[in-house]
């Protein structure tokens, strides 16, 4: 392709050598438009090509995310118990395990989750306090403390890398009688992944 752009190049060069005495402006302005045209459509043509070279080389990604609330109440959970968030609203690529209350990381990667919990009015006083664990590490947590007359509402969010099969789930330590009650609007957990490695 760059090889017949060349030559006809070469043609209208030679053709202007020759007919250097004899040119009109309009003979010069139609020969500028057709190597215009000549480069333009070679410039087409590479663009094309590169752009499909792009899109084939490109790894198909699918997303992944997550969302999933309590379909039941949780009275005085114990200390180091898994709550478990079996009430799935999204869970694209399938990496949340409802029955276990589990997030498996299918490809490495950074990844964000949040969670966002409610208690009701507590007449006692008490500690209650929900950990973000990676595997067997707490990354991130809430804490509903104290004796309180009005309900109180949570939220933790956090970024972390994760490597293929890496485990992501919720425990609880309290002291103290709590419920959690079921509502997805109230208590739900979620996440997704935000750059593959």
């Amino acid at each position: 392709m760059l090889s017949s752009l060349v030559l006809v190049i070469i043609q209208i060069t030679v053709s202007l050598g020759l007919l250097l005495n004899n040119v009109d402006i309009s003979d010069l302005e139609r020969i500028k438009q057709e190597i215009k045209t000549e480069l333009t459509k070679e410039f087409d043509l590479k663009l094309a090509e590169f752009k499909k070279n792009v899109t084939t080389s490109l790894p198909n990604v699918q997303p992944i995310a997550f969302m999933a609330g309590l379909s039941h109440t949780i009275v005085n959970p114990t200390s180091g118990q898994h709550l478990i968030f079996d009430q799935v609203i999204t869970n694209v690529g399938n990496a949340y395990r409802a029955l276990h209350g589990i997030f498996t990381a299918p490809i490495a990667g950074y990844y964000l989750f949040a969670i966002n919990m409610e208690i009701a009015n507590i007449a006692v006083s008490h500690s209650y306090h929900v950990y973000i664990m990676v595997n067997n590490n707490e990354m991130g947590y809430i804490f509903f403390d104290g004796q309180h007359n009005y309900w109180l509402r949570r939220s933790d969010t956090i970024v972390v890398h994760l490597n293929q099969n890496d485990d992501v789930w919720l425990k609880c330590t309290r002291i103290g009688n709590v419920t959690i009650n079921s509502n997805f609007l109230h208590q739900h957990v979620s996440g997704f992944l935000i750059a593959r490695d």
